[in-house]
């Protein structure tokens, strides 16, 4: 998040989310945290989660995105941040590759296209000694997790909808915001 808004993968910033209707695809910790953020700034947020409940300010959407789904509404601002099931080469296909897919089918539906933005994960880097990264950092090639993550981040970035991907790295559960 930009402090006045989203910076986008191409140097705008969507200023305001005040009365903007959001879907945050994985909406568990850090989903729901932001979902809260989003409400409080006067946004209208949906939030798709795989168990649990979420907080009544946030509408709780019932999907599963490993298999083909449906939006009902039109989004202006759609967050992917989902977590695989395990550590399976299954389940890390089922999040990056199969949902990603899913929820740009599910987007083709929209009159307008949504701004999007995938949380990825530092993992995908081949760099493990401690040095700095960037966008033209050499890709982890053999690891099947950091393969999964890359191959949802192209499709997001093939997909011609405005974007940003964030890698983001020791996002493991509660109290470690």
């Amino acid at each position: 998040m930009h402090r006045t808004g989203i910076k986008t993968a191409k140097g705008q910033v969507l200023q305001s989310l005040r009365q903007k209707k959001m879907l945050i695809v994985g909406c568990g910790y850090v989903g729901e945290a932001l979902g809260k953020n989003l409400v409080a700034q006067g946004g209208e947020v949906d939030g798709i989660k795989r168990r649990g409940c979420l907080p009544e300010e946030i509408q709780h959407l019932k999907i599963d995105v490993s298999h083909s789904f449906s939006l009902e509404k039109e989004y202006d601002v759609v967050f992917y941040m989902v977590s695989p099931n395990d550590s399976s080469l299954e389940s890390y296909e089922r999040a990056y590759k199969t949902g990603v897919k899913n929820l740009l089918m599910a987007l083709k539906s929209q009159k307008r296209p949504p701004f999007i933005a995938l949380v990825s994960s530092t993992r995908v880097f081949a760099e493990k000694g401690g040095k700095w990264v960037n966008e033209t950092s050499s890709i982890q090639k053999e690891d099947f997790r950091a393969k999964c993550l890359w191959q949802g981040e192209q499709q997001i970035k093939e997909s011609g909808l405005n974007c940003s991907i964030v890698r983001f790295s020791g996002i493991y559960g509660p109290g470690r915001e």
